[in-house]
């Protein structure tokens, strides 16, 4: 896979927990090889979230706690074509 070159996104969709939060991203991509030959290739990948709620406020003065984001898992498939 060193031969990859720069993608492009051509789609991005994402799901939602009950709070409003990312918690799936799935996008897929394609591009070309940077190795002369003028081949591409394509691939999808899909992020997983999790949010740990921080203690205390967020910023000056205390106010609403914010969450911590973690990526929680990943796949990616990558095809020649």
């Amino acid at each position: 896979m060193a031969d990859l070159g720069q993608a492009s996104i051509t789609s991005a969709t994402t799901q939602k927990d009950t709070l409003g939060h990312i918690s799936q991203l799935d996008v897929a991509f394609n591009g070309l090889t940077n190795d002369g030959d003028n081949d591409t290739y394509s691939g999808t990948a899909s992020f997983t979230f999790t949010y740990v709620k921080m203690t205390g406020g967020s910023g000056r003065g205390g106010g609403y706690p914010g969450y911590l984001m973690y990526v929680s898992g990943y796949t990616m498939t990558i095809t020649y074509n």
